[in-house]
């Protein structure tokens, strides 16, 4: 027997939950029309880490909110549906009127935590990789302080676009083991250089600027280092 219309069961077009019904133009359940409405009436700019290839599911559809208000558009939800902030297609930045808003949530607040850890728990996985990220090296003192200085006479565009020599990416101690000197100052200071762009290359938002726009924030960890 065949069910009825009513009691067929909907999926969600953004996460595949089961209990999708239609909102905002499309078919989606509770949990993503709730978050469409919740990103779009903040104006929050989300991005995405891991190269905006995120499965949004329903057991994973919380770990990356860019891919999945990325997906709430694809699918078809229709900013124009949210009502007490959309007004016209020629504009994305109206705001509801003082007897429309209403303060945020604690669950509101609560995204924004666990926001601020996942994005936290990104850097310190990312900073990770790139301290453990060296190599032994079969070069030589002399050779390696050559090639250093190969590096360090490189200009700026070169440097960042590593196509400069670079120094050997040899584990980093952080313990008293010799006394400073121009030669070790300059050896670990370029090893700095080479974690940096090893770091920053791995963020879409920094591959995405132009050289002339990556200079400054070279020059400006050059001045802190």
């Amino acid at each position: 027997m065949m069910s009825s219309p009513e009691n067929a069961i909907l999926i969600c077009r953004v996460c595949d939950d089961s209990n999708g019904q239609p909102h905002y133009g499309t078919i989606c359940c509770p949990s993503c029309k709730g978050f469409f409405r919740r990103v779009y009436m903040s104006e929050k700019k989300f991005e995405c880490y891991r190269g905006n290839m995120c499965v949004i599911q329903k057991g994973t559809r919380n770990i990356c909110r860019a891919c999945r208000y990325k997906k709430c558009l694809q699918v078809g939800m229709n900013v124009k549906d949210i009502r007490g902030k959309y007004t016209s297609p020629s504009t994305d930045c109206e705001v509801s009127s003082s007897a429309e808003s209403t303060p945020k949530s604690s669950k509101d607040t609560e995204m924004g935590v666990a926001e601020a850890m996942e994005m936290a728990q990104v850097y310190m996985n990312l900073e990770k990789y790139c301290e453990n990220n060296y190599c032994e090296s079969n070069m030589c003192r002399e050779e390696e302080n050559q090639l250093i200085d190969r590096m360090l006479g490189s200009n700026v565009l070169d440097l960042i676009q590593k196509t400069s020599p670079q120094c050997p990416r040899f584990k980093r101690e952080w313990k008293p083991l010799e006394i400073l000197n121009f030669e070790n100052f300059c050896r670990s200071w370029s090893r700095s250089i080479v974690h940096f762009l090893d770091f920053a290359t791995r963020f879409p938002v920094f591959n995405q600027l132009s050289p002339t726009d990556k200079v400054p924030i070279y020059t400006s960890l050059k001045s802190q280092t």
